[in-house]
């Protein structure tokens, strides 16, 4: 069986913007330590929270709140030469309880140059269910 390849952390082993920091400064801390740690400059990302606060947390919550808080567990596209996807990476690594972050790789790069006809496409959709009208 193929999978991606994958390399997680704990989300204090990762950088994050300093209260102050220009956004600028912060994208090149955060591509020299992208480049250390050999992560591809796009790839997928999924966060998990602490396992012991995720167990209190649904046993203490009404079943459809915890359902919804599952929903940021799914992979998120990140480009990290990218401003808008950066903020939306550190905000997900912010999120209270959040332990740890996988980075996947996006196979085939979205931007590497296709041969012949082949294309592959990971569409992602977002369904949520609503009581009827």
């Amino acid at each position: 069986m193929a999978a991606r390849a994958q390399t997680r952390f704990p989300v204090g082993g990762v950088p994050l913007p300093r209260a102050g920091e220009e956004e600028s400064r912060f994208l090149l801390r955060l591509a020299e330590w992208r480049r250390a740690e050999g992560i591809p400059r796009r790839c997928f990302f999924r966060t998990r929270p602490d396992q012991e606060r995720a167990d209190e947390r649904a046993a203490t919550s009404p079943a459809s709140w915890t359902q919804t808080q599952e929903k940021w567990h799914k992979p998120m596209y990140l480009d990290s030469g990218s401003r808008l996807p950066v903020r939306g990476f550190a905000a997900a690594l912010r999120r209270p309880g959040t332990a740890l972050v996988t980075f996947e790789e996006a196979l085939p790069d979205p931007f590497a140059a296709q041969s012949a006809d082949h294309h592959v496409a990971e569409p992602v959709l977002d369904v949520t269910a609503g009581s009827p009208p």
